[in-house]
């Protein structure tokens, strides 16, 4: 909301949808998106009307510096990831972003989410910059040196946050691999799981054959055997694929009774286990990015909202409180798991 009104796109006098509207087009709830228009109306960026009417307030009524830090959260996304709304509409995205937020709430530092999708996109959007130049940019998932060239033309500094491509002369956040392969396997051991398979999209990242790795390795010192045989790295993101790879995973007459799944996001995922015709709860555990519709008595997945306030606490002590040196390098950040089947009902993680 304030991103808008500092902007330009919301004017004074322009009154705001009402709540039920803005929750649709918006990936939060009635009490967020409430408490966010309250928060707007206490440092003076909205004025509640009467009539239960609100109305964006005159420039000079808001308050010296409340909002003079921004920063761009940039998804660099390819066509098919736009088309699917994966990752943007994702569990692990929605919190993620909140996690940036609250981490920063209290520097009064804003947070802009931008998806770019394509060339053009990207051009435009480093155009945009001039005219709405930011503190600083967090690039996720960047893929294409000549997007981050623009970029670092603009003069703005860069952080690339899970690089799909190495990243070089700026400074890169990333989760850390190893102990986040430890804590899955160790997850899965807990609740009687031994014979695990993995289904892992390949795109052939460096990032990807560095998690499977982690993976075996931490099974390994778990002793636990991942067979090759249950190793599947399809090459294309399509249900029926999947499905085929679902089937011969579990045709076998002693299957596995985990499946670790990465680099696939839920809308396919669900398409795919509805094509296979499995029963039921094959499997005990399940990880994914999305797997809220996973036949599975257990669901865990990275809990991005951690992920996310880790991200905004390290920026704002090296970006804003200057604790360090602003520069290049990589700098892994732990994430926790959370249960999806225990969150959609409300326990812990």
């Amino acid at each position: 909301i304030s991103s808008l009104i500092t902007s330009g796109k919301l004017k004074a006098g322009d009154e705001i949808p009402p709540v039920r509207k803005l929750s649709r087009a918006w990936p939060a709830s009635h009490v967020v998106i409430q408490r966010a228009l309250a928060r707007c109306a206490q440092l003076g960026l909205l004025l509640r009307c009467q009539g239960r009417r609100t109305v964006v307030a005159d420039s000079g009524r808001i308050k010296a510096n409340v909002f003079c830090k921004n920063i761009f959260l940039v998804i660099e996304q390819t066509e098919e990831e736009a088309k699917s709304c994966d990752f943007a509409s994702s569990h692990y995205f929605i919190r993620l972003l909140s996690g940036l937020q609250q981490g920063m709430a209290a520097s009064g530092v804003v947070i802009s989410a931008v998806t770019i999708t394509g060339r053009e996109q990207q051009k435009n959007f480093c155009l945009q910059l001039k005219k709405q130049p930011a503190d600083l940019i967090l690039l996720m998932r960047s893929r294409n040196p000549e997007f981050i060239r623009l970029i670092r033309k603009s003069g703005i500094p860069l952080v690339s946050v899970e690089p799909h491509l190495p990243a070089s002369g700026c400074l890169v956040i990333d989760h850390d691999e190893v102990t986040a392969a430890q804590n899955m396997i160790a997850g899965f051991m807990s609740r009687g799981c031994s014979k695990i398979a993995v289904l892992i999209f390949n795109d052939h990242k460096k990032q990807t054959n560095l998690r499977l790795q982690c993976l075996q390795a931490a099974a390994q010192k778990a002793g636990i055997y991942i067979s090759p045989d249950l190793i599947k790295m399809p090459v294309k993101r399509d249900p029926d694929c999947l499905s085929f790879v679902l089937k011969k995973l579990f045709s076998d007459t002693n299957p596995p009774d985990s499946l670790i799944i990465s680099g696939i996001g839920n809308e396919v995922l669900t398409s795919a286990w509805q094509k296979s015709g499995i029963n039921i709860h094959p499997v005990t555990g399940m990880y994914a990015v999305d797997a809220q519709n996973a036949p599975a008595s257990f669901a865990i997945a990275i809990d991005g909202y951690d992920f996310g306030k880790n991200i905004a606490l390290y920026i704002d002590n090296i970006f804003y409180k200057k604790q360090k040196n602003f520069s290049s390098g990589t700098f892994h950040l732990p994430y926790s798991f959370i249960n999806l089947k225990k969150h959609n009902s409300g326990a812990g993680k």
